[in-house]
């Protein structure tokens, strides 16, 4: 359960573009709250939302990360 820790660590890193940090952020808060599209209250089901959201945020800051010049 550290991932929206993760999540929100690096929503607050100011070396992250805004809407890298806005995605994290939202993610981190979607994990926490208990309104989910699927329920948690249902197994596996419920979880899968949740394994979505982690998947696809995570997919699209690295894909963020990796289009964007490096820096130096």
């Amino acid at each position: 359960m550290n991932q929206p820790v993760r999540l929100a660590n690096a929503a607050r890193n100011a070396s992250n573009p805004w809407p890298v940090r806005l995605a994290c952020g939202a993610a981190a808060i979607y994990l926490i709250l208990p309104f989910d599209f699927l329920p948690d209250i249902m197994p596996v089901i419920g979880w899968i939302d949740d394994l979505l959201v982690i998947l696809g945020v995570i997919m699209w800051v690295v894909n963020r990360r990796k289009a964007q010049p490096a820096q130096k």
